[in-house]
């Protein structure tokens, strides 16, 4: 495994352990300010820009550098979901499925297109040289 004190790397070139450990920072945040992601008198279209701004924040540092699998697009829509079900107060044990609980916050996902815009931005970068 190659480590940088920016960025982990294994032999094979995949960023599992980066991504595990950017997700990880990530809910922790959340959960440190989870009382006003819970709370009842904040608004909705205040809690989401808010969890945009501090805990979405966290993920995506470092993330031009990510290989895009599968595994890593699921893992990032799974935290997404994570986030907005615990904003919705949505157990996983109600059976509501996913486009249910993003219809009622009445957004659509967006966490995997703002990586995907960041890697072709920095592909670009290098193309251009």
């Amino acid at each position: 495994m190659y480590y940088h004190p920016r960025c982990i790397i294994t032999p094979d070139g995949k960023c599992d352990t980066e991504i595990k450990n950017r997700i990880g920072k990530s809910k922790t945040t959340f959960n440190s300010i989870k009382c006003i992601f819970t709370n009842s008198k904040i608004s909705l279209e205040t809690k989401i820009p808010a969890m945009r701004a501090d805990v979405w924040s966290i993920l995506p540092y470092r993330c031009e550098c990510w290989t895009p699998t599968k595994d890593t697009e699921q893992r990032l829509e799974s935290v997404e979901m994570w986030f907005i079900r615990r904003i919705m107060k949505v157990s996983w044990t109600k059976r509501k499925t996913n486009m249910k609980v993003m219809d009622m916050v009445e957004c659509k996902r967006s966490l995997l297109n703002t990586f995907r815009e960041r890697q072709f931005k920095f592909f670009g970068h290098i193309i251009q040289g």
